[in-house]
Formats: structure tokens, C-alpha cells, sequence
């Protein structure tokens, strides 16, 4: 049983405009005696304006017990713009999460990062019909036991198509193709045994 007093203060600011969006921040924090504590930062962001549109959230948290320390950080960002008859865009994921032994600089196992990027073209608001075409790239990072090192790369490239004209029906459809790159085979072989994985 731990015992102590929690501790859980925070502050927001919120902007909103009907011409353009909204805009907001807020910083939390966590208290446990002096056994753990814990930040997190959220920033979003909502733009829009002739056609632009503009989605953005961060976050990042930090935590700090007895034995360890870890930061996460995430974000999803998009960005579009519609004409009359196609949207060009741009959608972006990313992580980042470490994990760190409080006695010792280096990075736990379980420790990794990845960076996902999509362009696209569509075309604009149809009932009937929807089509994209598409090429994500995805970078995915893993730790030996100091820091994080390229593993992989993806590349894929697509199309979706929609089809709503018949009646209490959808015709949907998605043809992928994907290659994958491997950039360091020992990192990788290493991490799949570490969660256990037949490694032999």
C-alpha cells in the first residue's frame, strides 16, 4: 500500500473564433508524495479558412518514479486543401516513447519511435462516388541499449474507392502495395525475442 497525498493541478486555455477555429493548451501535473510524479502537456489546434483546413494535437507526458523515468510524445497533424472538384492533403502520426532507469543512462527494450507520413488526392464531397490515391511512408525506430536506431522503413501506395449509389448497399474497395525496407535486421531480431518471440 502507498500511502500520501495526491496532487493533481492543472491549467487550460481555450480560443475559439467561427472565422477560423479554435486553438487550445492545457498542462497537468501528478503528485504522489515523493514516490511518483508526472506532466502532461495537450496542444490542439483547429484551422480553417478558404479551403485550408489544419488539424493539429500534441502531446507529451513525462513520468518519475523510484525506479524509472519515461517521456511520451504524440502527434497527429493534417493538412488539406479542397477545390472545386478534388482535396489534395497531407496526415502525419508520430511517437515517441522512452523508457530509462532512473540508476543508469540507458533505454529499456520496450522502447521505440515511429514516423508515419500520408500524401493524398480525392476527389471532393460526392455521394455517389469517392476515389483516393495515396503513398504513406513510415519510419519505425527501436532501442539497443543507449538509444534508438532506424529499424525499418515502409513505403505503400494506393487507392480507395467508395461507391454509395445503391440503395442500403456500399461498394468499398482499397488496393495497397507496400514495401518494406529493413534497415538494421540485428535491431529488430533482438526486439521481437525481447516480448518473447521463438528466437531460436
Amino acid at each position: 500500500i502507498i500511502l500520501g497525498d495526491d496532487y493533481i493541478p492543472s491549467v487550460s486555455i481555450d480560443i475559439g473564433r467561427k472565422s477560423w477555429g479554435s486553438l487550445s493548451y492545457q498542462v497537468q501535473g501528478y503528485f504522489k508524495s515523493n514516490i511518483y510524479m508526472a506532466y502532461k502537456n495537450d496542444f490542439k489546434v483547429n484551422f480553417r479558412k478558404k479551403g485550408w483546413t489544419f488539424n493539429s494535437a500534441i502531446r507529451q507526458t513525462t513520468t518519475r518514479d523510484n525506479l524509472y523515468n519515461t517521456l511520451f510524445l504524440r502527434h497527429t497533424t493534417s493538412i488539406s486543401k479542397r477545390f472545386s472538384i478534388f482535396q489534395i492533403g497531407i496526415n502525419g502520426i508520430g511517437e515517441y516513447n522512452a523508457f530509462n532507469f532512473n540508476a543508469k543512462d540507458s533505454l529499456l527494450k520496450n522502447s521505440y519511435a515511429f514516423n508515419e507520413w500520408e500524401v493524398y488526392v480525392s476527389n471532393g464531397d460526392s455521394i455517389k462516388h469517392f476515389f483516393r490515391l495515396f503513398y504513406k511512408n513510415r519510419i519505425d525506430h527501436l532501442a539497443d541499449s543507449i538509444q534508438l536506431r532506424m529499424a525499418a522503413i515502409a513505403h505503400n501506395v494506393g487507392m480507395e474507392f467508395k461507391m454509395n449509389n445503391v440503395k442500403n448497399q456500399q461498394l468499398k474497395t482499397t488496393v495497397t502495395y507496400r514495401y518494406l525496407h529493413i534497415t538494421d535486421s540485428t535491431l529488430l531480431q533482438k526486439n521481437i525475442c525481447s516480448v518473447g518471440a521463438n528466437c531460436l
